[in-house]
């Protein structure tokens, strides 16, 4: 998954909160903002302590990418990439094990939609 790919998801998904979420629960920070508007929001007292920025110039894509995560994109890319693999081994095997079962059977076919004149 490239990282185009990956910020296209981002702000797609960030799209469809804005137009989906009531706007009663819908809280868009922009960064700078601290922690005055998270907690009016939850109706939490603001805490003493200096916000924390892990995020910057955008660096979370290649966090989720690089992640050892079991739930970083990487992670769920090779997961499902594996799977697949796995699912077209065995459908090959299956294939390799019955081809000739299922040439004479396509063969049979044929021959009977021919010997009807539909083929």
């Amino acid at each position: 998954m490239s990282r185009d790919y990956m910020l296209k998801l981002y702000r797609s998904h960030n799209a469809h909160v804005i137009q989906n979420c009531p706007k009663e629960k819908l809280l868009r920070y922009k960064m700078g903002d601290g922690w005055a508007p998270i907690c009016e929001i939850l109706g939490e007292p603001v805490p003493n302590a200096e916000f924390p920025h892990s995020n910057k110039k955008g660096s979370i894509v290649d966090d989720l990418m690089n992640s050892q995560s079991p739930y970083s994109a990487r992670k769920q890319i090779e997961k499902e990439f594996n799977q697949r693999i796995c699912v077209y081994v065995a459908l090959g095997a299956v294939y390799w094990i019955f081809r000739g079962q299922i040439k004479s059977a396509a063969n049979d076919a044929l021959e009977n939609a021919m010997s009807f004149g539909l083929a």
